[in-house]
């Protein structure tokens, strides 16, 4: 797997065949990596604060934003004071979208909407999520496109005076680059010093800095990247262990075997025999 490789997420995920939309309410962690889909997205940011890249550029977000993320545009989110954020998304087929709702050039954030206006298109995507668990009643479908037409319409009425302007990385979001290029790189052989370099701190200083913002050690949370995906390729693959501790970027499989019982109390092939979650769901990550 390419270490600098984007997430594609494809609309098979949410959607089943015949079907053109899905609504879910998250509460998004701390950071989500760079990705891109294939389908249309609406994000409505309900609670929280933090920052959103789009194709390179950075924008603060916060309560009463919304995002349009049009297919194949890379972005990713971080949060202030590591807070998650609350967020609505209606994920829609690029082909659902009525004729008169016209396409945007490019995925927009939208600012300071008007309150009333932001409560009606809460309350529509409140209407879309009952529609979604009565899809089989006469009438919904056309019910839902009426829905998402109505949210497009809105939204394009504040088009060029609401649109924000991208910001400048701040001294106290160096942590929010960081956390970016670990998220690319933890694949391969990443050291805490190479991630320093990557935000301008000598190695102690940004070891300080980063277990301040995020809670934990910079090595403690590059480990904890790659027991998750360890995890993921002992469970979901026939990969051999060799091949599985190349891939999550240790450096011997001594190394690996020590830190994947530490995290999850067995070796890994004790784990992939047994084929058991751990019951510690917060289990101490080692250095």
């Amino acid at each position: 797997m390419d270490s600098n490789r984007i997430e594609i997420v494809e609309m098979a995920r949410y959607l089943a065949n015949g079907e053109h939309f899905f609504l879910e309410y998250n509460d998004a962690d701390v950071f989500i990596s760079p990705h891109l889909h294939r389908f249309i997205e609406i994000e409505l940011i309900t609670d929280g604060s933090g920052y959103e890249e789009v194709d390179g550029k950075i924008y603060e977000i916060g309560r009463g934003d919304i995002t349009i993320m049009l297919p194949d545009e890379v972005h990713s989110f971080v949060s202030k004071n590591k807070e998650p954020l609350k967020i609505t998304s209606v994920k829609v087929s690029p082909y659902y979208l009525p004729e008169n709702v016209s396409h945007f050039a490019s995925s927009v954030l939208l600012k300071n909407l008007p309150e009333d206006e932001y409560a009606l298109i809460c309350q529509l995507c409140g209407k879309l999520y009952s529609i979604q668990q009565e899809k089989s009643r006469p009438g919904m479908e056309a019910l839902a496109r009426e829905c998402v037409r109505m949210i497009f319409l809105l939204c394009q009425t504040h088009l060029g005076d609401r649109v924000p302007v991208p910001i400048e990385m701040k001294e106290s979001d160096r942590y929010r680059r960081a956390l970016l290029y670990i998220h690319k790189n933890f694949r391969r052989n990443l050291t805490v010093a190479e991630v320093a370099a990557e935000v301008y701190l000598v190695p102690d200083y940004f070891s300080t800095y980063f277990e301040k913002n995020m809670g934990m050690s910079c090595s403690r949370y590059i480990n904890k990247l790659r027991m998750e995906l360890a995890r993921e390729y002992i469970l979901s693959t026939d990969l051999t262990l060799k091949e599985i501790v190349y891939r999550c970027g240790f450096r011997s499989f001594s190394y690996f075997s020590s830190v994947f019982k530490k995290y999850y109390g067995c070796s890994p092939g004790s784990f992939r025999k047994s084929a058991n979650l751990p019951k510690d769901e917060n289990p101490e990550i080692p250095e």
